[in-house]
């Protein structure tokens, strides 16, 4: 009985590893892409839980009133929630600078009476001032983290300003999978020009949208990660 040998040719060979190599290609892109989807989608929801929860808040009577604002002007990592903020006898506001890496907190209190400025780092205690009779502070920081600063008086919360990044991997922007918001308009398919600030305003259920100080129902927020872009969509 004869044995059968069945052999392969060098160009059966190379059109198989070929073919081999392009499916696992194929599959080694399709995970890829897959776990990015998942990131942009994940990075944009705890977004959107951040401004339910507020919301939520509201509706159970936890806070009086939240702003939060929104910006794409350039070199603009954060969004800033601002937390009773809106009674005119005690509230402050804050202006970020990049270029030093600074902030300057304004407050309308100009009694003699102490306050205190509580400054949150990463959730971590970090700095806490008393401050008399001035309404202005200046603050200095070189690490790019989450902020929350308190002001009490008598150690009662008056309010806060809660700084938050679009994604924690903006402290590493060498790792290249920042998320960023790159437009905010008024229109899903953005037909409509775009729009450089955004105040989500509500006092008492009151709520409002305010885009470059102009009211509208309907907003919508562009994230992209990695040339991958999602939305957040807010109406009042």
């Amino acid at each position: 009985m004869k044995k059968i040998f069945i052999a392969f040719t060098y160009i059966e060979l190379i059109v198989v590893i070929s073919i081999i190599t392009i499916l696992s290609s194929s599959w080694v892109y399709y995970f890829l892409d897959l776990a990015k989807n998942q990131e942009l989608n994940q990075k944009i929801n705890t977004i959107n839980d951040n401004i339910n929860d507020l919301e939520k808040k509201i509706i159970n009577y936890s806070i009086f009133d939240y702003e939060i604002r929104f910006s794409t002007a350039n070199w603009w990592l954060w969004y800033i929630n601002y937390i009773n903020n809106f009674d005119n006898t005690y509230n402050q506001n804050i202006n970020l600078n990049l270029i030093n890496w600074s902030w300057t907190l304004w407050t309308n209190w100009n009694s003699s009476q102490e306050w205190n400025l509580i400054i949150y780092k990463n959730i971590k205690l970090y700095v806490n001032v008393i401050r008399q009779s001035d309404s202005l502070y200046n603050y200095y920081f070189n690490e790019k983290q989450f902020y929350k600063i308190i002001w009490t008086l008598s150690w009662e919360t008056l309010n806060e300003i809660d700084i938050r990044y679009f994604a924690e991997d903006n402290v590493y922007p060498e790792k290249n999978n920042s998320l960023s918001l790159k437009t905010i308009n008024t229109k899903e398919d953005k037909s409509w020009t775009g729009i450089i600030n955004l105040s989500i305003i509500n006092i008492w259920g009151n709520k409002s949208l305010l885009w470059d100080w102009v009211n509208t129902n309907e907003v919508y927020l562009f994230l992209e990660l990695d040339w991958k872009e999602g939305f957040i969509k807010i109406t009042k």
